[in-house]
């Protein structure tokens, strides 16, 4: 099986010029990554996700104990984990 590019398929549909054979010649096929490139990619992807959802949950963590009274310590958002609950209000 072949897989055409679809950044190509643009090009074919707004052409004055409808043939098959000239519409052939614009998609080109693409290659797929290996299979080690895409678990690679997809790691890099799951880490970028998971950052991302970081930030607003400290965010909200944070802002649930200013609205309490309370304040947590300054730190990086690295250096956010378990350890910095305990300065979290009981009840």
């Amino acid at each position: 099986m072949i897989v055409a590019n679809p950044r190509q398929l643009k090009l074919i549909t707004q052409s004055s010029r409808k043939d098959d054979r000239v519409d052939a010649q614009m998609l080109r096929p693409i290659r797929h990554r290996g299979e080690e490139a895409q678990m690679d990619l997809l790691v890099i992807r799951a880490r970028a996700a998971l950052v991302e959802a970081r930030t607003p949950l400290i965010n909200a963590v944070r802002g649930f104990t200013k609205a309490s009274g309370d304040r947590l310590a300054s730190c990086d958002a690295d250096q956010m984990g378990v350890d910095k609950a305990a300065d979290l209000p009981v009840g």
